[in-house]
Parts: C-alpha cells; structure tokens; sequence
C-alpha cells in the first residue's frame, strides 16, 4: 500500500482514539506526523491541528479542547483525503457492483476495480492485492457474500474499508431494481401522512405494522414496517416532525430492539425489507442520521464515506425507480391488500402457537450479544428526545403485549439490559408504555407467537387511547 494511504489509514484509527484516551493519542499522532513530514505543509489545516494538539495537552485534555481538536483532526485528514481522487475496489455479487457502479460519479473517480467474490471459493487476497498496493487512496467495499475480506489484515490498510449495504442505505440509494408492493404501500403512507398532516405518526417494526390498521385510526397515520429500527424511524421522526401539526410520535419496538440494527443484517428476510427501505427513503428523500463535523473522524468507515464518496444522484435509473413509485393505482391497490391482511383475526392452535413463541423469542434472544448496535440505538434514542425536545412533541415509546410463552423464553438478561435503556431516556418528551402482561389480551389476540391480530389491535388501540395517546 502507498505510504498516503497507510498515513489516512493510521491517522484515521489514532483520531477515533481521541475520547477515551486523549493523551496516547496525541502522542502517537505526533509521532506519526513526524515520521511522515512530506504531509505537513504551511495551511491552515495543519497549523490549527498542532495549535489545537498543544492546547489540549497543556489544558489536561477538558472537553471544550477536545471539540476543537476533533474539529482540526477531521479538516486535516479530510484536506489530504480530497488531494487526490479515490480507487474504489468493489468485492462481492455481480449484481451488487452493478448497482453501486450505476450511481458513482466516474469523471470524479480515478479508478474502479471489481474483484468478483463467490463464497463457496472463497478470497485469493493475491488477485489484487498488487492493484490495491498501487493506489494512492484506495477504498474497499464488499457486499456480504465477500464479508470475509475484512479478515485479511492488509486490507485495513486502506483509507477505509465499508460495507456495501451499510453506504448505501446512509447514502438512501436503492439496494437493488427490485421494487416489491410494500414500497407502494409505505409510499401510499407517505402520501396520506403529507396530505392529512396528522397529530400522531406511528412508526414501528412488525409489531406497529400489525397493531394500528389505518381503519382504527382517526388523527394518526401508521407508517411502521417489518423490520424497521431506530436509526430509520429518527430518520422518518426528523423528516415528517417539519409539519408542525405534528405533536406525537408512538414508536412500538419489542424487547430486542436496541440489540438490532437493520443495515449489519446477514438475514434474507431482513435484507429484502432493508430494499424497501432504500427505495422508500431514495424517494421521498429521507437521510439517516449523520454525524457532527466535529466527531466526523470517530464514526464507522461507512459512514465517513457516505459523504466523501462521488455520487451521481441525477442518473436515469435513480429517476425511474422514483417515477415508478408515482403509480396511484399501484400505491392503492397495495394499501388496500395490507390493510384486509390486517384485519385478519386468525390465530394459532394452543401447541402451534406455543412452538412459534418459543422459536421468535430463540431467535431474538441471539441479538442480545450485539453490544456495539445497543450503544448505538442507545445515541439514537437520545437523540430522538433532543429532537422532540426541539420540535415541541412527545414520544410514546409503546412495548405491546406478548404471549406469556415468549415472554417467559426471553433471556431475562436482554429483557433487564432493554429496559435500563429506555430508564436512560424517560422524561416528559419520551413516555415508556410497557404492556407486557396486561390481563385484558388473550392467546386468540395473536396471529402468531407474538404479533397481535385484529382482535388484539382493537384491544391495544382502546387502550392506548385511554392513557391519552392521540389515535
């Protein structure tokens, strides 16, 4: 690898050291700076990032030095980054490069590399690893059939190194050409949540797309979808709370949420509902959460890209895929079968419903090791509150009822962790409505091992209704 991508590289990993030990890491800023003088030119750029170096040193690292510090660590290494233009190496599907290569800005590219990945072969790092150690500012990204690839330690030598998925779905750009009747259908949701200009948005995952059919709602649009998480609904919360006539917010999650985070997801059923999401987002423009300029440096590689990566937003496929979600026809005909599958009181046998319980809540419980992704959402809810603190709205954060057999197969240690997140955000802008075990819901309120049916919907509304939720 070139010595600038290496020096990006190294500087970048030291700069994400910078809060939790800001004196090792000037210290081997120093030395890295030293060691690499040709990267040190009389500008702005670098004259503020020593000043700030030493008044952090010769302050004892408080937080208002450390703010400007980030602030000159990000200008610094983002003026080296654009000096010269990116290799993007490509790693994974055919199909996935394809899209990705359709959006990228090329003129402003220098070069694009694919190295096609099938998983049962494996990755030969040698078919080009002599192209990536050529490139003066090379990027890797992989889709997750090439995920192995972020093993081979050379390649963190890159400037960065980011999952395909992830930069896309930060960027609201379409997964893929695949747009499935529930892309119509939110888009139908969009429309009606435009046009009415509730008082209430709703926004969940399956749990929310099941419990609130639009028939039992008179002030509020439901907007949730399956598999929905918290860094998507703060996005659609920031983009629909602009219409003042926006006064409440009920997020509906189960006990796993803060643990999941859709865009690392490896499962087919997640990744098909992740494409709705981009499709949706790409059309009505709603952009996930972005990171400070000041901590730009500290977040994920995917997200550090989203921004400095060239894209071409005005290609005739991007135009297409929004033409195509104009269809009214389509847009109702979708609404109108969600809404009768809705209203379905169908449960399951006793035995039948016991055995789905307790295979949901197995599978939910194997979220519990993601600590990375409860940090994460535990940012994300935090920053919903000072969103509706700003905005002048409340948040009714709504855990619905469960069958007692899932409940009783929940790892009672992801079940108290859960719960000591919301503790951290209650206040009078975030209201916690923990459900579980209310006597009123029966075995037949559940389609299945834990989503309620019609029956159960009818219950949760009157009674959300009751603790004063605007429904």
């Amino acid at each position: 690898m070139q010595r600038r991508a290496i020096f990006l590289s190294q500087f970048k990993a030291i700069a994400r050291r910078i809060n939790d030990k800001p004196a090792s890491a000037v210290t081997q800023l120093a030395e890295l700076l030293t060691a690499n003088p040709e990267f040190l030119v009389e500008d702005n750029e670098t004259l503020n990032l020593f000043n700030d170096m030493a008044d952090a040193v010769e302050q004892n690292y408080p937080e208002e030095a450390l703010v400007q510090l980030r602030q000159s660590l990000t200008s610094f290494w983002r003026k080296i980054f654009l000096q010269e233009k990116i290799d993007i190496f490509f790693c994974g599907s055919k199909e996935n490069a394809a899209t990705f290569f359709s959006v990228m800005n090329k003129p402003e590219v220098n070069n694009l590399f694919f190295i096609h990945i099938m998983p049962e072969q494996g990755i030969v790092y040698e078919s080009f690893s002599a192209q990536l150690a050529a490139c003066q500012n090379p990027v890797v990204i992989y889709d997750h059939s090439a995920a192995e690839i972020t093993k081979i330690v050379e390649i963190h030598n890159a400037v960065a190194v980011v999952d395909y998925q992830q930069l896309m779905t930060l960027q609201a750009l379409p997964l893929s050409d695949f747009q499935d009747m529930l892309v119509s259908f939110l888009q139908h949701k969009h429309q009606q949540a435009v046009a009415k200009r509730p008082q209430t948005l709703i926004l969940g995952s399956s749990y929310g797309y099941y419990a609130f059919p639009q028939n039992l709602l008179k002030k509020s649009v439901n907007l949730s979808m399956h598999s929905l998480d918290l860094r998507q609904a703060l996005a659609m919360m920031n983009h629909y709370t602009d219409d003042k006539k926006i006064k409440n917010i009920v997020l509906m999650s189960g006990y796993f949420d803060v643990f999941y985070e859709i865009s690392k997801t490896r499962m087919q059923a997640n990744i098909h509902f992740l494409n709705i999401f981009s499709h949706y987002n790409h059309k009505n423009n709603i952009l996930l959460s972005a990171a400070k300029n000041t901590d730009f440096l500290l977040v994920s590689d995917e997200e550090l890209m989203a921004s400095l990566i060239p894209l071409n937003r005005g290609n005739e496929k991007l135009l297409q895929y929004k033409q195509a979600l104009d269809d009214e026809a389509r847009q109702h005909q979708s609404s109108s079968e969600v809404e009768k599958i809705r209203q379905l009181t169908d449960f399951l046998p006793p035995e039948a419903q016991l055995e789905n319980a307790r295979h949901r809540a197995g599978l939910h419980n194997k979220l519990s090791k993601y600590q990375e992704s409860r940090a994460t959402n535990t940012r994300i809810l935090h920053q919903m509150c000072a969103l509706a603190k700003e905005k002048g709205i409340r948040i009714h954060y709504v855990i619905p009822p469960f069958p007692p057999a899932y409940f009783q197969s929940l790892d009672p240690q992801m079940v108290a962790s859960f719960r000591q997140v919301l503790k951290s955000v209650e206040s009078y802008h975030f209201t916690v409505h923990e459900l579980q075990g209310d006597k009123s819901f029966a075995s037949s309120d559940f389609r299945d091992g834990d989503h309620l049916n019609y029956q159960g919907a009818v219950k949760i509304v009157k009674l959300l209704k009751k603790r004063g939720l605007v429904l």
